[in-house]
């Protein structure tokens, strides 16, 4: 009975350094992907999202699209990627979805 009271506390040990590995990566992982947004420029805003700069910048003013500004000059903005990319995902589901309510084909 010892025996197995010993393998048996073997096992927990080895259990336990099993999930404290676990936990410890996925921590690092969760560290690796808490990095800042890159901020983008209008142009290339613009440029990802298919629309004019004059466009993108409206969108800023109108909260489509949140503002970074950078130094005192209000005409140096940028965005965030993320909310660039998020953007453009959502025209591009609405758009699928608009079609899928016509009855067209899934052409995006």
């Amino acid at each position: 009975m010892v025996n197995n009271f010993v393998n048996g506390e073997d096992f927990a040990n080895q259990v336990a350094e099993q999930v404290a590995n676990i936990l410890r990566d996925e921590l690092q992982k969760a560290v690796a992907s808490n990095k800042p947004d890159r901020l983008v420029t209008v142009e290339e805003a613009a440029d990802t999202l298919g629309k004019s700069q004059q466009t993108i910048r409206r969108y800023g003013e109108s909260g489509i699209l949140p503002i970074v500004r950078i130094g005192r000059n209000k005409h140096s903005i940028r965005f965030k990627e993320s909310d660039v990319l998020r953007l453009a995902n959502k025209k591009h589901t609405n758009r699928q979805d608009s079609l899928r309510e016509k009855g067209g084909e899934d052409l995006c």
